[in-house]
């Protein structure tokens, strides 16, 4: 990974992606939720995603 990543990427947000269970995911209409909102993912088209936000 890119050395800047770590400063988005933080430990607590791989800890949070880590420790996700699929079952536990919060999915709305603006995307899927990660753990605590450390993580929140769209579907852009077909199997395709984007980080929509990252919060350290």
């Amino acid at each position: 990974m890119l050395a800047c990543c770590d400063s988005v990427f933080t430990e607590n947000v791989k800890k949070a992606v880590a420790g996700e269970e699929l079952e536990d995911l919060f999915v709305n209409a603006k995307g899927v939720m990660v753990g605590n909102g450390q993580l929140w993912l769209s579907v852009a088209e077909g199997e395709k995603y984007l980080i929509l936000s990252v919060n350290p």
